[in-house]
């Protein structure tokens, strides 16, 4: 399972470079001045926000042993998160709730360039998870 779970972010790392030199070339073809450098940061910074979640359901694939369900509670966290993350941002009483999102550490690394903390936060978050699920599902037949 962790063999799959390294495919795919090798898998994932070749799309995001794919859809940056079409993002690049149609934005100089089309006088956008957009910067090569500054796109790839922001496309890094998707790798291992995708990971925790890939990470995520290769935990509950471990625990539950049901695709619809890991497929649900997977589909279902990202989205609470992100609200979780987008009503933190947006009311300050419930600021403090965005510790708990991981949008808050993707960033806007665009805007602000790559936070290394953050990505090895997520980074870490997403190995964490994927090898307790991998650990888990080779024990299903045990638990």
């Amino acid at each position: 399972m962790l063999g799959s779970f390294a495919g795919s972010g090798m898998a994932l790392a070749g799309v995001l470079c794919v859809i940056w030199a079409l993002t690049w070339a149609v934005g100089t073809l089309a006088g956008s001045g957009i910067s090569a450098t500054t796109l790839g940061a922001g496309l890094v910074n998707v790798w291992p926000l995708a990971m925790a979640f890939s990470g995520l359901a290769i935990l509950a694939a471990g625990l539950l042993h049901r695709p619809a369900t890991v497929t649900a509670l997977a589909t279902g966290t990202l989205l609470a998160i992100y609200v979780i993350g987008l009503v933190g941002r947006l009311a300050d009483p419930l600021h403090g709730m965005r510790v708990i999102s991981a949008f808050r550490y993707y960033g806007s690394a665009i805007q602000h360039g790559i936070d290394v903390s953050h990505v090895a936060v997520l980074a870490c978050a997403a190995v964490l998870m994927a090898a307790a699920g991998a650990w888990l599902y080779e024990r299903h037949d045990i638990l």
